[in-house]
């Protein structure tokens, strides 16, 4: 890399470390824990080639703005999966039994 690559990457890191988890809460305002006890977090998605690619800090506002957005649509489409696929199990299965009975 060139040593201005290098510094763009340092401040890149400098950026992303500056990011605070966005906790998991209940509608109560309350932290949710998963299994072994730790705060959950949210999972972020970031664009870096995007965001990288931006000529101003407004550009780079408004695409962060845009990556918020996307990644909640794609862990609703995550979750949305997931819940189709159990429910395409549970059918699979109840066809198997209902073919299997006497």
């Amino acid at each position: 890399m060139s040593p201005r690559e290098l510094a763009g990457l340092r401040k890149l890191q400098a950026y992303v470390d500056s990011f605070v988890p966005a906790r998991c809460v209940d509608r109560a305002g309350n932290p949710i824990f998963d299994a072994k006890g730790n705060k959950r977090v949210e999972k972020r998605v970031i664009n870096t080639k995007e965001l990288l690619g931006c000529k101003s800090i407004a550009e780079v506002k408004i695409c962060l703005d845009n990556m918020s957005g996307f990644a909640e649509r794609m862990l609703k489409l995550a979750a949305d999966n997931k819940k189709t696929s159990k429910n395409k199990a549970k059918g699979r299965t109840s066809a198997l039994l209902s073919q299997s009975g006497p």
